[in-house]
């Protein structure tokens, strides 16, 4: 059987599946869904710090796309779909690699870096082994893609740290018509060139962040930092639910054909994020008029 030292690993896995087990790891697949993404990147974004946010919101959509690319070259299926007894759950999409592990080793390694707490690495260790874990117990990954998964997020991580900063220092430098056609001429091409709907999702997000935060720096919409916790906490629920209210009513537009829908909807959030959001929030909050950060 193909793939068979893989296959062996997980159903060795299974030999202590349980009803607890299952409902622990069916519950750490909520860490490879957008509606995950829906609460941490607003959360991020609008409740503390929009830099940050859109270094995460560029640095995950990138995330996406390099999966969706290496995948479509290897194509291979994913364990529960060689062998059916191992199916916990059942995913669309093609096993190698992992973007849960992807996701995983990104979130583990900016934590780590950014978050002043000394739980910081227990809490990072945790969340990488148990969410990588969890998709070889579920049977939608097999250990290779773990590992594969942990490599290309590595390399994400370089870019990350290395690139963007090199990027951010360009538009800086660059004439603002400059700016706004490097923001949107990468997922426009993108678009014309796969038109497929994960594509389309990821290039509309980034056309309509690139769009929104070009405007929110001509005219100073950008956030400043929260005053207190409390701002913060408001901001977040302001950002998260009106994320998932627009997602919802964009859904119920009459659009012809499953790519304008994609459009559509995910255009509608990443203006959100990057614009409408932080107009709302400076008609809500006192004190917000002034300069942002």
């Amino acid at each position: 059987m193909l793939f068979s030292p893989d296959l062996e690993f997980t159903k060795f896995l299974h030999q202590f599946r349980s009803p607890f087990l299952d409902s622990f790891f069916t519950f750490l697949n909520f860490f490879d869904t957008g509606e995950f993404l829906f609460i941490l990147i607003p959360a991020l974004w609008i409740g503390y710090n929009w830099k940050a946010g859109a270094r995460l919101f560029y640095i995950i959509l990138l995330s996406g796309l390099t999966n969706l690319g290496i995948k479509s070259i290897f194509l291979e299926p994913r364990p529960y779909q060689i062998d059916p007894s191992l199916a916990v759950i059942e995913v669309s999409g093609y096993s190698f690699p992992s973007g849960a592990a992807q996701t995983a080793i990104l979130l583990s390694t900016l934590l780590v870096f950014y978050w002043k707490n000394k739980w910081k690495w227990f809490v990072a260790l945790n969340f990488l082994f148990w969410v990588s874990l969890s998709r070889i117990y579920l049977g939608a990954h097999y250990p290779r893609d773990i590992l594969a998964g942990w490599f290309v997020g590595f390399v994400l991580l370089l870019i990350f740290f290395y690139i963007f900063p090199l990027i951010e220092k360009l538009f800086t430098r660059i004439s603002k018509i400059s700016a706004f056609l490097l923001s949107i001429a990468p997922p426009i091409l993108l678009m014309l060139i796969f038109t497929n709907k994960p594509v389309v999702r990821f290039a509309s997000l980034a056309l309509a962040a690139g769009i929104g935060i070009i405007v929110s720096t001509r005219y100073k919409i950008h956030l400043p930092l929260p005053k207190s916790t409390w701002d913060s906490i408001l901001r977040t629920v302001i950002g998260v639910a009106g994320t998932f209210a627009l997602y919802s009513l964009a859904s119920l537009l009459p659009l012809q054909g499953p790519l304008p829908a994609t459009f559509v909807k995910n255009f509608i959030i990443g203006l959100w994020l990057s614009l409408g959001a932080s107009i709302l929030c400076r008609r809500i909050f006192s004190g917000y008029k002034a300069k942002s950060i």
